[in-house]
């Protein structure tokens, strides 16, 4: 006789850097979740297993430009498995700017009520490294704050993790000349949203 287990859920899976996946589970509040991964093959690489969480992040066991595919199951008390989800498929070449609201941690911030405010980079234009500033009100959010620079088109270029303090916070951003002269966005992510974009404007001498 099989045992009845939890319902199948629903997975959200979202790559936000390199071989980083958030994964949000619809519906919350089950004991623990189980995320599957595999790649071209039948047979999963890699099972997780979340315990008290209805958002996370894992580390795929992929390098750059890798194809895979993510499923999750609930788990109730007992550690029966439900049903696992519909497959997604990924890739660690995509980079997501958009995420889902992270409910389990305080709201994104409003810059006008955290006092958080993306300054114009100096210099600007700016040739071989520009530096960047960021004004906080706070420390809530000091391990959920990154800088993406991209192009007008929006293709992702590079991003920075900032851990965000209360008061100034510099980060100086060298090229590396791997950017065509031209406008650039450079926008402020506080969990995986945008809260604020700034224009750099790169022209080499």
């Amino acid at each position: 006789m099989v045992a009845l287990g939890p319902d199948t859920i629903t997975v959200r899976p979202a790559v936000i850097t390199a071989n980083r996946v958030r994964v949000q589970f619809l519906p919350a509040g089950a004991p623990a979740y189980r995320v599957a991964v595999r790649s071209a093959s039948n047979d999963w690489d890699t099972v997780y297993t979340i315990t008290g969480k209805s958002v996370d992040t894992i580390t795929v066991p992929y390098g750059t430009f890798k194809t895979f595919y993510l499923s999750a199951a609930a788990m109730d008390i007992n550690g029966t498995e439900s049903q696992f989800s519909t497959e997604y498929s990924l890739s660690t070449s995509l980079v997501v700017l958009y995420l889902d609201p992270d409910t389990s941690k305080p709201a994104p911030p409003s810059p006008d009520q955290y006092g958080i405010q993306l300054m114009p980079n100096k210099p600007n234009p700016f040739d071989e490294s520009t530096m960047i500033t960021i004004q906080s009100g706070t420390d809530l959010f000091a391990d959920r704050t990154w800088l993406n620079i991209s192009t007008s088109d929006g293709r992702l270029v590079r991003r920075i993790q900032v851990t965000l303090k209360k008061g100034l916070n510099e980060v100086l951003y060298n090229h590396g000349f791997l950017m065509s002269p031209g406008v650039y966005i450079c926008s402020l992510m506080i969990d995986g949203l945008p809260a604020q974009s700034t224009k750099m404007i790169f022209r080499p001498m």
